[in-house]
């Protein structure tokens, strides 16, 4: 172990100057998303030629006499040097090592600030960790530039060593405390049935105290089945956070959390948000009755809610992928309609096919609808009539445009697309039944183009205008004694509205609309 002594009000002087004489735009190539600057890389270099090991940050008059290490929620504070001008501060230094201490290092090794690289593997080790042992785990990591400058200086009086030795302490113990300043964070929450809570948070800093901490634990103890389903989320939890740790989320991978055990647990939350504006913003929460989506990100903002106890939802897996295909290419041609981000609308149909695809094993699941299982002939007619599909409420709202062959804006614009199915039952006192079944959809959107696809600027008043705004309204009625249907109709009610205007000047040259209007009743039964 290497002491490192104090130099004093030299060191912090020292200190001050070499922060004073960076170069502020080469020093904020730190924390950009290229990680180390040339001057970092420079600083790298000629630490890594001096090859000096990790050591333990003492303060102490002397060498001959140390003052003791750190000592900060009962663990000393270890500092690695890695370069001239970097240190590391861990809150547990005892198991900076562990498997988990070795992912947090790793990641903050390959100086990247993008929350896929900072978050990676962390989650599904928490978890894993949990699983194996039941027992709490927290640390934190941080990245300290206070050794700036030569560590070692001449001794000082016991008085101001003292002093020096409570201002270093009370500062790293500060960065350490404020890893979670304007972080970004990932939460993801469990509710056993039998009543307990598992908590895990993983949070990354890349402004304030730049550094990573992971914490995981619960109200209680766990079965050995309960510990054996957190740990079949490991795997899940890691894909889902790698793509909501990209910078506009445009790859997510549910799969793994949507399948959670829900023979063990009631409700599973996960929540991510990054402390940039504009970027990933993200909570999705399963239970036995509903199951919701929420998502804002560069590319727009994404709502999905699902009633995974609609009545009559139908187990014939046939129909439900039918229906399931239809609602998919709804949205598809109502972003191609309304020139929609293309991100925006592959993100609402990747999440759109997660919450509407039951997990294999979904029948023997508690929280399971009744009604799909042991229905009479009458009632699985009825169901035949329908979507098969769970009630939802399905929007994507987002910004859009589209470049030239040069890279330029030719057109911009705005859209909202909105899409849901409820269902009601009512049952009568003589065993009659009646349902009615309701798909409604809308688009809103506008949008501007340059002319001959030339850069779009509107400020020099030439460009055209579109505008868009559909509605349809498809309704299922079905009525029913308490033997067979007596009746089943669809009533569907469908508007469209386009309109083009072409301005020169600042002032309309042409302007054209293309309405349109269908009210269909069929009588099915």
């Amino acid at each position: 172990m290497t002491v490192i002594t104090s130099a004093g009000s030299g060191l912090l002087d020292r200190l001050a100057a070499s922060r004073t004489a960076m170069n502020p735009a080469t020093d904020r190539g730190r924390t950009g998303s290229r990680g180390y600057s040339a001057f970092d890389a420079a600083a790298a270099a000629s630490a890594n030629a001096s090859a000096s090991p990790p050591t333990r940050l003492t303060l102490g008059a002397g060498a001959a006499a140390p003052s003791p290490a750190y000592e900060v929620a009962g663990g000393a504070l270890v500092v690695n040097r890695t370069d001239a001008r970097h240190a590391r501060i861990w809150a547990q230094p005892k198991l900076q090592d562990d498997a988990i201490g070795a992912l947090m290092s790793r990641n903050r090794d390959a100086f990247s600030y993008q929350l896929a690289d900072q978050w990676r593997g962390l989650g599904g080790a928490l978890l894993t960790k949990f699983a194996s042992s039941g027992e709490a785990y927290t640390q934190t990591l941080v990245d300290s530039m206070s050794l700036v400058g030569d560590p070692v200086g001449p001794p000082q009086p016991p008085e101001e060593q003292a002093r020096i030795d409570a201002e270093m302490q009370a500062m790293e113990a500060s960065r350490l405390a404020g890893v979670g300043d304007y972080a970004s964070t990932a939460g993801l929450k469990l509710q056993t049935r039998t009543g307990q809570t598992v908590e895990l948070k993983v949070t990354a800093n890349a402004v304030s105290s730049i550094g990573l901490k992971v914490e995981i634990g619960s109200t209680g103890q766990l079965s050995a089945a309960e510990r054996a389903a957190v740990a079949k989320l490991a795997d899940g939890l890691d894909r889902a956070l790698e793509g909501l740790g990209q910078d506009a989320a445009t790859e997510l991978d549910l799969s793994g959390l949507m399948s959670y055990d829900r023979g063990v647990f009631s409700s599973l939350e996960l929540k991510a948000r990054h402390s940039q504006p504009g970027h990933v913003d993200f909570s999705l929460r399963l239970d036995d009755s509903k199951q919701s989506f929420a998502l804002k990100s560069q590319a727009g903002d994404l709502k999905l809610d699902v009633d995974v106890k609609t009545p009559m939802a139908s187990a014939n897996a046939a129909q439900r992928q039918s229906a399931l295909d239809k609602a998919l290419q709804r949205m598809e041609a109502a972003g191609d309609r309304g020139h929609a981000n293309a991100t925006l609308v592959a993100q609402m149909k990747t999440a759109f096919q997660f919450f509407q695809t039951p997990p294999a094993d979904d029948d023997a699941k508690p929280g399971k609808n009744d009604r799909t299982t042991a229905i009479s002939a009458r009632d699985a007619g009825a169901g035949a009539q329908l979507s098969g599909l769970a009630d939802f409420e399905a929007s994507f709202a987002g910004d859009t445009y589209r470049t030239n062959r040069f890279g330029a804006h030719k057109e911009g614009g705005h859209a909202e697309y909105k899409l849901s199915q409820k269902t009601a039952r009512q049952d009568a006192a003589d065993g009659g039944m009646s349902m009615q079944q309701t798909v409604s959809e809308s688009l809103d959107a506008s949008y501007k183009q340059a002319p001959n696809g030339g850069m779009l600027r509107v400020d020099l008043g030439q460009y055209s205008s579109t505008s868009i705004k559909d509605r349809s309204t498809v309704t299922t009625l079905i009525d029913a004694n308490s033997e067979r249907l007596t009746r089943v109709l669809r009533k569907t009610d469908e508007q469209q509205f386009k309109s083009f205007t072409e301005i020169d000047n600042f002032r309309p040259v042409s302007h054209r609309e293309w309405p349109s209007q269908r009210s269909v009743v069929e009588r099915l039964r």
